[in-house]
């Protein structure tokens, strides 16, 4: 992370996307966020600044829209890209209802949204249609399940480890023929230098056979969801 200051102070600055966040919705926590986060950073400038982990409270039941605080806390930070000092304001949500009633929001630029293998249906049906219909882009993240993906199945003669996806397979599946788009990008989390690498380098646009191969393996763990990954598995039979 050391690094960050350097790369966002020399000319490669507009080559890369640099995004930080937080949980705070006062506008006081906002602006002393971004502060630091400039700061941080050494920059003039956040390509994106998200509303991290909004939750179906945040919304007003009736409509479905920002409730009051929330609402808030967006109008501000679009004040941000008014000035300058953020060129986009994204959200992330473990809720693909939220996904899908923010996605009409036009002080929401883009979704951070859970998607993968193991966590697809709703993705598929409330939040990507949404995001498609009113041009938002969706970063995606925990494609891996937390890396357990790549473990495979215990006492699975078809998915044991030995035929588990690996880190790269899990990254290609995000942009798959149902997500991608409004998928954009992924947030890929490698263990190390060279799983990062090596998942760079494997990274490829899946055959509708390995696309469906994958949707069957991801499936066992989407409906048993032993781990509780998915918070919100009411979601998948909307």
């Amino acid at each position: 992370m050391s690094g960050i200051r350097q790369v966002c102070s020399d000319e490669t600055r507009e080559d890369i996307f640099v995004a930080s966040g937080g949980t705070d919705r006062s506008i006081a926590g906002l602006d002393q966020r971004l502060s630091d986060c400039l700061d941080y950073c050494g920059g003039k400038y956040l390509d994106a600044f998200i509303l991290e982990y909004v939750c179906p409270y945040e919304l007003d039941d009736e409509i479905m829209y920002p409730g009051p605080e929330l609402a808030a806390s967006l109008k501000h930070t679009q004040e941000w890209v008014n000035q300058g000092t953020v060129r986009y304001v994204g959200i992330s949500t473990h809720s693909h209802m939220v996904g899908k009633a923010l996605a009409r929001s036009p002080e929401v630029d883009i979704l951070m949204l859970r998607y993968g293998m193991s966590h697809k249906d709703a993705a598929e049906r409330l939040s990507f249609p949404a995001a498609r219909e009113n041009g938002k882009a969706v970063i995606a993240f925990t494609s891996t399940r937390w890396n357990r993906l790549q473990e495979g199945i215990q006492n699975n003669s078809q998915w044991n480890k030995d035929f588990a996806p690996t880190s790269a397979d899990c990254l290609s599946f995000v942009f798959g023929s149902k997500a991608s788009p409004p998928v954009e990008a992924v947030l890929h989390s490698a263990r190390d230098e060279d799983e990062l690498l090596c998942s760079l380098s494997e990274f490829k646009m899946l055959s509708l056979d390995e696309e469906n191969k994958w949707r069957d393996y991801g499936k066992i763990f989407e409906e048993l969801n032993e781990d509780n990954f998915d918070e919100y598995p009411e979601e998948r039979s909307i």
